[in-house]
């Protein structure tokens, strides 16, 4: 369920965050689900999520409609998706891939 993929996240992931933002429809539940894992910090960082990377046009247009990542916010963003059906760049990480599921 999404309360363990939180977890499984917070616990893999190599950097904290300040906030959490979801993609809208397939990002939405699992950003409310790591919410708990939000922490309070001079350092700000944003992360971005989705249920699932095919392209990563979606996470972008929610990027750029945010503002985020160009100044004045100037905020670091990263990228958490439960599913990456293609690698995604070095700022997103995907909790499974399909290249795992095929070996």
């Amino acid at each position: 369920d999404l309360a363990a993929l939180a977890a499984m996240a917070a616990s893999r992931l190599p950097f904290r965050f300040t906030r959490v933002d979801g993609v809208p429809r397939g990002g939405l539940a699992f950003a409310e689900t790591l919410h708990r894992h939000v922490i309070t910090s001079s350092s700000p960082l944003v992360l971005l999520v989705d249920d699932v990377w095919t392209t990563g046009g979606s996470m972008r247009q929610f990027q750029a409609s945010l503002g985020l990542g160009k100044p004045p916010l100037g905020v670091p963003v990263r990228g958490l998706v439960i599913f990456a059906r293609a690698v995604p760049p070095p700022w997103v990480t995907a909790l499974f891939t399909a290249a795992e599921m095929l070996r």
